[in-house]
């Protein structure tokens, strides 16, 4: 027990390992104090968790002294026992996550990326976890037009980190009696973080128990400490170079009993530069009026005036109005040149058939020639053909062919000789009309020769142009099959044959569809297929045949 019956004398407990007790642990200036000294679980908690220990004597002193358990950030490194500061858990950082995409396509922009207090959670009083939750960084994926050049954002993005400098020298002894506390300083210059650069990570202090070695019944002087650096300022502009500061205090502690007060400085300064300012175009003053754009007339003059007084740059906005002026401006009387008026409607069709012509006209009074100038070149009517619809064609006759063989039954007697035209000379077309008359003429003539029907009873066969050729059973009756045997001069009853019981021919087939009154004398003359000689639609299997008796 320390001497107590002076003033600021010193109560404290004999810390000697042989009992001596020659060397005491001072506690408290005062004798009253003299129970703080004594160790009871209050002090303790109640815990006895070996994990958690501390000096137990120094924390007395400490406690008593310097008050260490009312700084719990000292307290719970210290004398975290002591202090009941066993369950006290500081919260911990988990992993950045990965950095998001650059705010800007092209030009500078931001990245950031960000972190939770889970690492673990802070409980029981612990700190959250020191430092910021979200970090940005500069970044630049390519230069926009007009704008900063790739050399110009490297160095922008060169930012320099924080980097701490050797710790200073340990300061004196918080007590110049007893257990006490001493601390050495370090500072984030080595070198300063610049362009955004991250600042130093942990703490500029490094606290150590020491013993003060005066001790004269005088009260400890206890030196001043700084608290911890406020976050960065906002910047002070908001594009260009700017400022941001932080402060801190000299309160971790204040100093006291003739204490030494803080060393450094209370705020630090940084330039924070940011993008470049926007620029905003302004005119230059207007330049000459140009020559009139006509040698004669009414023409046009300008002038211009560029947007670069300054130019735009950095997103500034071009300049406001239009960078051309005209004006009228005239040159003496032009001679004006005559010029066409628009074509005008196609006059009716000359020919309502068949190809006509038609046409348009225009004048040259647009506009009029005037003061010498030229007439309009070219024609002022325009001619086409033109063709309403196609007009009829009445069909017409070709000459007559020569008179044929003389045809007869007997190699006397009377025969008939036929001549041939047809309707082609034109083809109707069109709507018109067919040839009038017969297509065949008939005479008789004498039979000098042979007979020029075959048979009497068999196939049918007619002698056209000197070809003999067959005649098809479509329509063909007894009256037709009359005319046919008076060719072969047989007047007798006549009967039809019919295909079914007739060879197939092989010679042309020359009439086919055969209609006769019974009274004509050649079945030329009668009705038959397309009034055309050799025209037909059936075969050979269709021959007719008849019998004449």
């Amino acid at each position: 027990r320390c001497p107590s019956s002076q003033a600021f004398s010193l109560v404290g407990r004999n810390v000697d390992p042989n009992g001596i007790q020659e060397c005491f642990q001072c506690c408290s200036t005062h004798g009253c104090n003299k129970h703080i000294c004594e160790l009871t679980t209050d002090h303790v908690g109640g815990i006895s968790n070996m994990d958690c220990s501390d000096k137990l004597m120094e924390c007395v002193g400490l406690n008593a002294l310097e008050h260490i358990c009312t700084n719990i950030s000292l307290a719970k490194t210290i004398c975290k026992r002591y202090c009941g500061l066993c369950n006290l858990m500081d919260g911990g950082w988990s992993s950045w996550s990965t950095w998001s995409m650059c705010s800007a396509s092209c030009g500078l922009g931001l990245e950031s990326r960000t972190r939770t207090c889970s690492n673990p959670y802070p409980s029981n009083g612990g700190d959250h976890c020191p430092g910021n939750a979200t970090q940005q960084s500069s970044c630049f994926l390519r230069s926009c037009p007009g704008e900063w050049t790739d050399l110009d954002a490297a160095l922008f993005l060169h930012a320099n980190h924080g980097g701490w400098s050797g710790w200073q020298a340990w300061g004196s002894c918080s007590s110049r009696c007893g257990v006490g506390l001493m601390k050495r300083y370090r500072q984030c210059n080595n070198p300063p973080p610049s362009l955004y650069g991250h600042y130093c990570i942990g703490d500029p202090y490094e606290y150590e128990l020491c013993n003060g070695t005066i001790c004269g019944g005088y009260t400890t002087a206890l030196d001043g400490a700084w608290s911890d650096w406020t976050e960065w300022s906002d910047c002070t502009v908001t594009c260009d170079n700017g400022t941001t500061t932080r402060t801190r205090d000299c309160s971790n502690p204040v100093p006291a009993h003739g204490g030494k007060d803080c060393v450094g400085n209370s705020r630090e300064t940084l330039h924070c530069p940011l993008y470049k300012c926007p620029v905003h175009g302004g005119w230059s003053v207007w330049g000459d009026w140009s020559l009139c754009s006509v040698t004669c007339g009414m023409g046009l003059t300008h002038r211009r005036r560029n947007c670069d007084n300054p130019t735009p740059s950095h997103d500034g906005n071009m300049c406001f109005g239009d960078p051309i002026e005209y004006n009228l401006c005239t040159n003496g009387t032009c001679a004006v040149n005559g010029g066409w008026t628009l074509w005008g409607s196609w006059s009716t069709c000359s020919s309502s058939c068949g190809t006509g012509m038609w046409h348009r006209d225009r004048t040259c009074t647009n506009p009029v020639p005037d003061n010498g100038g030229r007439y309009c070149d070219g024609q002022p009517t325009d001619y086409s053909n033109c063709q309403i619809q196609s007009c009829e064609v009445n069909g017409g006759w070709t000459s007559w062919t020569s008179w044929g063989q003389c045809v007869s039954s007997t190699n006397c007697g009377t025969g008939i000789q036929t001549m041939t035209r047809t309707c082609t000379n034109p083809r109707p077309a069109h709507g018109g009309v067919y040839c009038d008359g017969d297509a065949i003429s008939y005479r008789e003539c004498p039979a000098t020769s042979n007979c020029t029907a075959r048979l009497v009873s068999g196939r049918l066969e007619l002698m056209y142009n000197g070809i003999w050729g067959t005649v098809c059973d479509d329509r063909f009756t007894d009256k037709d099959a009359i005319v046919a045997c008076r060719m072969m001069g047989q007047h007798g009853t006549s009967s039809v044959i019919g295909a079914d019981s007739v060879p197939d021919g092989a010679d042309p087939i020359w009439l086919d569809e055969v209609s006769c009154l019974g009274t004509e004398t050649n079945l030329f003359q009668c009705v038959f297929y397309q009034h055309t000689i050799g025209m037909h639609d059936c075969f050979h299997s269709e021959d007719v045949g008849v019998h004449c008796s």
